[in-house]
């Protein structure tokens, strides 16, 4: 199967109404009510990161079909901003190519992002990001 990921900076489309009530601080909770009805939930990365000092990451991925654009799947997380104390939208790549289904689409899309995060998901059963990916597989064989 023949596609392409780009991780190009790009503004999620339901965001582009939104712009006055993204800079002020929400709550997680806030943004989930900002999410368009197509927006299918991946799951969540809860873990921290030890190195000088402690970051805490909390991440709710998402994908959302793309109508009308150069591509048909744009992956994004609300994430947690240690430094800034506020939830965030990150806007992580975009996918065209044959994929009907979301699941499948963030597979892709997740192995390509995540070894250019250097996040190793295949070797620690342990890690929160194969339990993720693991959990979306999972889905698919469900279906």
């Amino acid at each position: 199967m023949s596609f392409e990921i780009n991780t190009t900076e790009f503004v999620l489309p339901f965001l582009v109404d939104l712009c006055d009530e993204i800079d002020s601080g929400h709550e997680l909770w806030d943004l989930e009510e900002m999410l368009p009805k197509e927006a299918v939930y991946l799951g969540s990365i809860d873990s921290e990161l030890a190195n000088w000092t402690h970051w805490t990451i909390k991440e709710e991925y998402y994908i959302i079909p793309l109508a009308n654009e150069d591509f048909d799947w744009a992956l994004f997380r609300i994430l947690w901003d240690d430094n800034n104390g506020k939830w965030d939208w990150s806007a992580d790549a975009r996918l065209k190519g044959q994929f009907k289904n979301p699941e499948p689409a963030a597979i892709e899309i997740l192995k390509h992002l995540w070894p250019k995060w250097d996040i190793d998901f295949q070797k620690n059963e342990e890690s929160p990001y194969f339990k993720l990916l693991n959990g979306l597989q999972r889905q698919i064989c469900k279906k």
